[in-house]
């Protein structure tokens, strides 16, 4: 089973447990407890991701949200860092990164971000793939490199779905290296 695909098999089992006529046959209550455990730490890691990647957004976006700056987000991202390294779910991944990445955040560090975008896009993320193209085009966090930030914006182009906002980045960036 693919490392991308262990969260969805995780989440379609606990689906599964819920299922009335299936839960019936549980009659042990460890075993229910284990599973009301892990859909709490199901929904924390959801709940989390979610407020990350608004976070991520309204930096992006310049503006400055109080709850972004906090002992929150710190805690979020670190229930987030856990069950990306524990799943190696490639979206996970990419959002730790995200967190990592912006100027903004409270916890910016640029060789963080690369290290868990590198991480990601081993994994087959083409966000990911799109994000170090982007460094490396930019010398952001890492030393400018034109030839890995063509290498990085090809494998998204392939990769990402097409329409998609990593595909048209990827097919500007390729054309902006190709001209230079």
């Amino acid at each position: 089973m693919s490392p991308g695909t262990r969260g969805l098999a995780a989440a379609g089992l606990l689906a599964l447990a819920a299922w009335p006529g299936l839960a019936g046959a549980q009659t042990a209550s460890s075993s229910s407890a284990t599973s009301a455990s892990t859909a709490t730490t199901a929904q924390a890691t959801t709940d989390a991701a979610r407020f990350l990647a608004s976070c991520h957004q309204s930096l992006n976006s310049g503006r400055l949200d109080p709850a972004c700056q906090g002992a929150t987000y710190r805690g979020d991202l670190e229930r987030l860092r856990v069950e990306a390294l524990r799943t190696q779910n490639p979206s996970l991944i990419t959002l730790v990164g995200d967190a990592y990445s912006s100027a903004l955040a409270p916890v910016s560090d640029s060789g963080e971000a690369y290290q868990w975008y590198l991480m990601a896009a081993v994994r087959g993320d083409p966000r990911a793939m799109e994000r170090l193209a982007d460094m490396y085009r930019n010398g952001r966090g890492v030393p400018r490199d034109r030839v890995k930030a063509f290498g990085y914006a090809r494998a998204t182009a392939r990769l990402a779905v097409p329409g998609s906002a990593a595909a048209n980045q990827a097919e500007r960036a390729l054309a902006e290296l190709s001209q230079e």
